[in-house]
């Protein structure tokens, strides 16, 4: 279906030709008054293969073009997973302050490749927008660590995410999950769950948005 949507004036002329073609054949060869040494079935056989030909030749480029840009797509892909970044996170410490839990937390990038303006926030469902929870962005070197120290709500959420982008400038929102114990009466967290980071958006498709918007 992309490929259609990218070529789709090329697509169109493929379609139309293949449904046109009988039409044209019907009133141009088989019911014209012109006198030929090569009967209609002849003809027929002749044509039928030239045509078939073609749109065989046609179904060929079309081929190609997805397998070509299948192919493109892949290898982007693999560039961009090469640059990804993988934030662990690591509880060092946690204290209580106005019925919140004061956690040390000490953030490892364990990606091939930087991190760069990371910030934490709360990831609650039931805000219209996201709170973020340590407002200093930061940025990791491939295995680079730093410890941070955040004000968490355990009763409201237990989910965070970190967003930050890539040396490619491509952006990611990777989830992390608190697990709970309560000692003290208090909920706090034991350690973080890390999740996959989720490509966002990548410099590319930012780019091609941004003239989108200034053609218009």
């Amino acid at each position: 279906m992309d490929w259609i949507k990218k070529h789709k004036l090329f697509f169109i002329v493929f379609v139309s030709i293949v449904i046109l073609t009988p039409f044209v054949l019907h009133f141009l060869i088989f019911e014209n008054s012109f006198s030929s040494k090569v009967s209609n079935d002849g003809w027929a056989g002749f044509l039928g293969g030239y045509i078939g030909a073609i749109i065989g030749a046609f179904a060929t480029v079309i081929a190609i073009s997805i397998e070509i840009e299948h192919n493109k797509k892949e290898k982007y892909d693999d560039h961009i997973m090469s640059m990804r970044p993988y934030l662990y996170v690591n509880v060092d410490g946690v204290s209580y302050s106005g019925g919140k839990v004061v956690a040390t937390l000490t953030i490892q990038n364990l990606g091939l490749q930087a991190a760069c303006g990371i910030r934490m926030l709360e990831l609650d469902q039931d805000d219209t927008e996201n709170a973020s929870i340590y407002h200093k962005r930061f940025s990791l070197a491939a295995n680079g660590k730093t410890t941070i120290e955040v004000k968490i709500d355990l009763n409201k959420t237990e989910n965070y995410f970190f967003d930050f982008k890539d040396i490619g400038d491509n952006f990611y929102r990777q989830k992390v999950s608190a697990s709970c114990y309560e000692p003290h009466g208090f909920k706090s967290p034991e350690y973080f769950i890390s999740f996959e980071p989720e490509l966002i958006q990548t410099k590319k498709e930012r780019e091609e948005k941004f003239e989108k918007i200034r053609i218009k």
